[in-house]
């Protein structure tokens, strides 16, 4: 996938078409789509153009440089994911390769500290990825850490990405290199398959099955102002524009429902957003 940087400019231009346009009455931008936004040497400044169009904002952060992190809080965003699938590194690494548990607490510690400081009202959320190898004492970790500072802690159960590979596995074609991951995942993809597939048997009405919410709800915008299919789809041949700024709402969203590949997703209910919950530690 490119990688880069979305200049200020160009973040500004994104908002004033956002707001030309006004897709919907409340608007969410989350500064980061399968990047780590807290790189962004300028995101405090970002994060304060958002609120003052008007906009909700949103960042979400594995947690593991400590850039600007005060700035970061003051900017005050409406809310701050934190991403982890464990609090000890023998564990954390295995699905954050190359991270650090220890600099994630003492970033979480520093957030809350902030936080209070500067009396801002910022939703703090760890969001906690589970596996197999990770329901033990990083788990009862988190929730002490998350009650101890006062951030909401969400637990689901972690699975494939990106779209592409679900489709390879129901194929039997999934490469040799992800079976590791897979066999930590709590549900086969061909097991979660099974599961939605069941849910959208049982609730066929529901807009969230009849439907794709990332193409009624959602957009995502890379930094060159490309726009991918939704963000659970890596293949760039599915684009549905090559600049969001150039290209009117009412096309891309057209250009959404005229990709083959979602109807192989929705045909196997991959498009339900649904969150399978199993964090018993014992």
């Amino acid at each position: 996938m490119p990688k880069g940087l979305m200049s200020k400019a160009t973040l500004a231009k994104v908002l004033d078409k956002i707001d030309r346009e006004r897709p919907a009455e409340r608007i969410m931008v989350g500064l980061y789509d399968w990047g780590e936004p807290t790189l962004h040497p300028q995101l405090a400044e970002m994060i304060k153009m958002v609120k003052d169009a008007g906009f909700e904002s949103q960042i979400s952060s594995n947690l593991n440089v400590d850039n600007q992190l005060r700035d970061l809080v003051k900017s005050e965003p409406n809310s701050f994911i934190v991403s982890t699938s464990g609090m000890y590194d023998a564990t954390y690494d295995a699905t954050h390769t190359g991270g650090s548990a220890k600099m994630l607490k003492s970033n979480l510690y520093k957030l809350a500290w902030y936080r209070d400081r500067y009396d801002t009202n910022t939703d703090f959320v760890i969001y906690y990825h589970l596996y197999k190898h990770n329901r033990g004492r990083d788990l009862l970790a988190a929730r002490e850490i998350a009650k101890e500072l006062g951030f909401r802690l969400e637990t689901f159960a972690a699975y494939l990405y990106p779209m592409e590979k679900n489709l390879a596995a129901i194929d039997g074609i999934l490469p040799q290199h992800d079976q590791a991951l897979v066999d930590l995942l709590l549900l086969t993809p061909e097991q979660r398959i099974r599961l939605l597939r069941k849910a959208a048997a049982n609730t066929p009405d529901h807009p969230m099955v009849r439907d794709c919410s990332h193409r009624t709800g959602k957009m995502s915008i890379r930094f060159d102002t490309s726009v991918p299919l939704c963000c659970t789809v890596y293949d760039q041949s599915t684009d549905v524009a090559q600049s969001f700024l150039d290209t009117p709402h009412e096309d891309i969203q057209t250009a959404k429902y005229n990709r083959s590949i979602c109807a192989q997703c929705m045909g196997n209910a991959l498009h339900i957003v649904a969150r399978i919950h199993g964090d018993n530690p014992d």
